[in-house]
């Protein structure tokens, strides 16, 4: 079990990506609660293997195969129980050679600018008092379709590792931060 996160460019790898973040899923009107972490480790690890694919494309458009990236494998929650984790590996083929290569440049080189977009079912209505205190639906995830890398997440907006800005301008100045706060992950 990876308890870390980083990128292995040579084996395809991305340890610890944010699958999805508690609070609210920006232009969704949802509000991700701690128990959606629970729900989506326990159907991304009872399937396995949970395809990647690269944008949202193709889930409701029709588009045709090609952007399928790899799979999610290992999911766990952050020890705060705030974020859904995963590792990705990549599958390469033919048709995603370079979105794969694009992807893991920019995970290693600027995680902050990527991230991953989980693609569920739900069933709405999970806790009214919630729904009171932030005026947005609550929901109980029922299926974990795919999860996508994106440019614009709903449910992780520090990006990639979900770091918030002001970490990730921290480490770029300092990297034997960012190894001193990815072992504690």
């Amino acid at each position: 079990v990876a308890s870390f996160q980083g990128v292995d460019k040579d084996k395809g790898r991305i340890y610890g990506v944010s699958v999805m973040s508690v609070g609210e899923a920006l232009g969704h009107r949802m509000y991700v609660r701690p128990e959606n972490m629970d729900e989506i480790v326990a159907y991304g690890n009872q399937s396995g293997k949970v395809r990647v694919r690269n944008g949202h494309g193709g889930w409701f458009d029709g588009s045709p195969t090609g952007t399928e990236m790899g799979y999610l494998s290992n999911f766990r929650k952050t020890p705060d129980g705030q974020r859904a984790l995963a590792d990705f590996t990549a599958i390469p083929t033919e048709a995603n050679r370079s979105s794969i290569d694009h992807t893991l440049t920019f995970a290693e080189l600027m995680p902050e600018a990527i991230a991953m977009s989980a693609v569920f079912g739900v069933t709405y209505g999970a806790d009214a008092a919630v729904e009171e205190e932030t005026g947005m639906d609550t929901f109980t995830v029922v299926e974990l379709a795919g999860v996508d890398f994106v440019s614009d997440p709903a449910a992780n907006p520090g990006g990639l590792f979900s770091m918030p800005k002001s970490i990730t301008a921290a480490f770029a100045d300092n990297p034997a931060l960012a190894d001193s706060w990815r072992e504690r992950i």
